[in-house]
């Protein structure tokens, strides 16, 4: 049996789990499984890889490996307009679609097989202001444990 990929696995789990409402809904959201691309516009959810680590935890006749998925997810939203309260909105919806993935996560990750357990760790919040209008993102990262025979 091929096991299917961690990464398309979150990146599935986070579509057909969404639920916010329109204009930030399914439809409304630009998933990709790699880094930022500005054609895509925005809002948008990218799911990449970090590290993956595997640690040999017994010796035997079936070793048993402790697999640590370090997921990176990165929320870009570009306010409409240079304003204030544009700024303030496009923060405000940052924060919501991180709720969102990690809401999804905490509940659903481990439906992709061979993950048993997730750990959601830090976020960054990081906003460009040297470009009009401005880019903000939030990067977070979540642990995906899996133990595994062979």
């Amino acid at each position: 049996m091929v096991q299917q990929d961690f990464i398309i696995g979150i990146l599935n789990i986070l579509k057909t789990k969404w639920s916010l409402s329109p204009p930030f809904d399914v439809g409304g959201i630009k998933f990709t499984t790699g880094l930022y691309q500005e054609q895509l516009g925005t809002p948008q959810v990218c799911v990449t890889p970090l590290v993956e680590p595997y640690k040999l935890l017994n010796i035997g006749n079936q070793p048993i490996y402790y697999v640590n998925h370090v997921v990176q997810i990165h929320v870009w939203v570009r306010p409409p307009t240079e304003s204030s309260s544009a700024l303030g909105k496009a923060k405000n919806t940052r924060y919501q679609l991180s709720q969102e993935i990690e809401r999804i996560l905490r509940v659903n990750a481990t439906v992709v097989p061979g993950i048993q357990f997730v750990r959601m760790n830090e976020q960054f919040a990081r906003e460009i202001m040297g470009i009009r209008p401005p880019l903000l993102g939030i990067e977070m990262r979540a642990n995906l444990l899996d133990f595994r025979r062979n």
